[in-house]
Formats: C-alpha cells, structure tokens, sequence
C-alpha cells in the first residue's frame, strides 16, 4: 500500500470540507427563510442558527453574547406553549 496513508488523510480533508460546506449551505437557506419571513422571531433564530456555524469556521469560540441570544430564542419558543 503504497498510497493508503496519502489515500486516506486526503478523505478526510474532504469530508471535513463537504460538513464545512454543508454548514454554509443551511446558513444560506436560514438567512433566506428569515428574510423572507421578515420577522423579528426568524431573524433571531437565523442568527443563532448561523453564529456558531461561522465562529466554527473562523476558528473562533462562541463568546457569552452568543450563549445569551440561544437561550432567548429557547424562551422564546418555550413561553407560548408553557402553561
């Protein structure tokens, strides 16, 4: 086997891009559907949706702003159908 090693390393740099890709992709389609929509409801689920996809492909963490806004989307969803 003289490639196999080559072969293999080459498949995964692959397949991490097509997830990179795939990531960037659904960021598009929700950036879409929110501006479409054109609500303050689907605009915040489409940052928190496209915020870590993006930091993750910077290479940079997600900072407390970013945990905030998840968990105001979360309560968002949550708090019409409590009760």
């Amino acid at each position: 086997r003289r490639y196999g090693k080559n072969l293999s390393e080459q498949q995964l740099t692959l397949a991490n891009l097509s997830v990179q890709i795939q990531d960037l992709i659904s960021c598009l389609a929700i950036i879409h559907l929110a501006d479409r929509r054109g609500d303050s409801t689907s605009l915040h689920a489409a940052v928190c949706w496209c915020r870590p996809i993006i930091m993750k492909f910077f290479g940079k963490p997600l900072g407390s702003r970013d945990h905030k806004r998840l968990a105001e989307l979360g309560r968002c969803f949550l708090v019409p159908h409590s009760g």
